[in-house]
């Protein structure tokens, strides 16, 4: 009897040995059909977890015209394409093709630095393009950017050749995403722009005219600031605001319509140098700080009737000359900053409209309500406190 147990119990440990040996075998198998795919240009790590089958897709580091798929098949099945690592300071790939894929999450920096790359095109799906994208591609020409609705920081800062961004979708635009970018002259932006990022355009010196869409709520500063070449602005109905330093530098703009904005950021149009003529809607309230400073060939520029706030140095060195009427509604005026008046040095003449409650006007001058107190002389007269008017006038 105990030898008959012996034997049994050997055979239950044989039985065993043999029964973890096949599963070990059944592992070994699923664990290499799950290896790697390859193909494109791509190298693709494949994944099997709790029944989901996913792969993240590396460039082969060979191939300079690589494709990566939205899903891979091997043994069976088919592992969907979740997630890419990035190709960044390459010298070899010269066309990125990513097919259509809404799983596909893009790395910060993905083609950063890629000396060579010439030609991205991001498909149907992927719509968030992070910090650093092609962050000083020097050699890219042409992105597809018409399915994407955020664009992150530093994007496409650099990328000296790009000629056209299709932003029909975008509604948050990072920080500096296309700045420096010198050949871009063809740019569409979306009206679901809400968001903007400072200096997203600036030095993008190839740009001629640009529309800014109505709904943008927030802006940083120097959208298009230093963008040489561009002429013509158009600002669509429903802007509440220009960002500060908006245009700054844009020493080529002549023309600009402002639309029914409310309010002119601080340093907006400073140094436009051939912005001649500037008409301030009655929606706007207020005017920033040297917003106008340095436009050396303004020579016109009427106030709106709602405008109620008039920073410092709005107009130095413009040689804006005649009159200029002060609206009833414009009752907080920031006359000087270390010394310099926010009216334009070549004023003849300051009208106040009788209804306003806080400036009153005679004999071409500025004073309080109640002409007590002078605050300002045009074409360049001293100022004194609380002169009386009338000795004043007659020391002009």
């Amino acid at each position: 009897m105990l030898q008959q147990k012996k034997v049994i119990m050997a055979l239950s440990f044989v039985f065993l040995a043999v029964l973890i040996a096949e599963v070990s075998m059944v592992d070994s198998a699923e664990a290499e059909s799950v290896g790697t795919f390859v193909g494109g240009g791509a190298v693709y790590a494949l994944d099997e977890t709790d029944g989901v089958y996913t792969a993240t897709a590396s460039w082969d580091g060979n191939t300079s015209e690589v494709t990566i798929e939205a899903t891979v098949f091997q043994n069976e099945k088919t592992y969907v394409v979740n997630h890419l690592n990035a190709f960044s300071s390459n010298s070899i790939v010269t066309k990125v093709i990513i097919k259509p894929n809404n799983q596909l999450t893009l790395p910060a920096s993905a083609f950063a630095n890629n000396s060579n790359l010439e030609y991205i095109e991001i498909g149907e799906g992927i719509v968030d393009i992070p910090n650093n994208f092609a962050n000083k591609d020097e050699k890219l020409v042409s992105v597809t950017l018409e399915h994407v609705e955020t664009i992150g920081s530093n994007a496409f800062q650099g990328c000296k050749l790009l000629t056209s961004a299709n932003l029909s979708k975008v509604s948050s635009l990072g920080a500096n995403a296309f700045r420096g970018c010198v050949a871009l002259n063809e740019l569409t932006l979306s009206s679901n722009l809400e968001t903007v990022g400072s200096y997203a355009f600036k030095g993008c010196n190839a740009l001629q005219t640009v529309i800014v869409p109505s709904g943008i709520i927030t802006t940083g500063t120097g959208m298009f600031q230093a963008c040489e070449n561009l002429t013509t602005v158009t600002i669509e109905p429903g802007l509440k605001t220009l960002g500060n330093s908006m245009f700054e530098g844009c020493i080529s703009l002549k023309t600009v319509n402002l639309g029914n904005i409310q309010g002119i950021g601080k340093s907006s149009f400073s140094r436009c140098s051939s912005l001649e003529s500037v008409t301030i809607p009655d929606s706007v309230k207020e005017i920033g700080n040297t917003a106008f400073q340095k436009c050396t060939s303004l020579t016109s520029c009427n106030l709106g009737s709602g405008l109620e706030k008039l920073g410092s140095q709005v107009f130095v060195d413009c040689p804006i000359s005649g009159k200029f009427v002060i609206p009833a509604s414009l009752t907080s005026i920031s006359l000087y900053l270390t010394g310099k008046p926010t009216f334009p040095a070549g004023l003849t003449e300051i009208e106040v409209d009788s209804n306003n409650t806080v400036y009153s006007s005679k004999d071409g001058m500025l004073y309080n309500k109640t002409q007590t107190t002078l605050l300002y002389c045009p074409g360049g007269c001293l100022l004194y406190t609380s002169p009386s008017p009338r000795d004043y006038a007659a020391s002009r």
